[in-house]
Formats: structure tokens, C-alpha cells, sequence
């Protein structure tokens, strides 16, 4: 299985699995996808994050003080 970012003309964005890439063209071009936002069946590929042995990043920690480490004694200092 494999999920792609789907486009519609208006620019709205979902995702959606195919079991392939062949199947996901095969629904492009049948127009068997309809977009949740428009109903538009109008879509093409979009750009997708490649997923790399189902890991996923961790997010960047971000300071919890509003005006940053400034005494230099924070761990997310770097």
C-alpha cells in the first residue's frame, strides 16, 4: 500500500492509498476519485513525503520560555 497527496483544479489537498503506483493512475485517469472538498474528479498527483521504513521524525523541540534560554542553563540550547 502506498498513499499519495492528491490535487484537485481548486487546490484542495488529501490523501488517499492505492495498493501501487499503477493503480493510483489507473483511478486518475477512470476519474474514480471524487475530491471530499469539491466533488471534483479532476485530480492529479501531488507531492508526496517519501515513507522510509514506516520511521517518522521526531518534531524539533521548541523552548517553552516566550523569550528564549538567555541565562544559558536550557537543555534545548544548543
Amino acid at each position: 500500500m502506498i498513499t499519495y497527496t492528491l490535487v484537485c483544479p481548486k487546490d484542495h489537498e488529501f490523501s488517499q492509498t492505492f495498493d501501487n503506483f499503477d493503480d493510483c493512475q489507473a483511478q486518475l485517469a477512470a476519474e474514480a476519485i471524487k475530491c471530499p472538498s469539491c466533488g471534483s474528479t479532476n485530480l492529479v498527483k501531488g507531492l508526496s513525503a517519501p515513507n522510509i521504513g514506516g520511521q517518522s521524525l521526531a518534531p524539533t523541540p521548541q523552548c517553552p520560555a516566550a523569550a528564549g534560554c538567555g541565562n544559558g542553563g536550557c537543555a534545548l540550547k544548543q
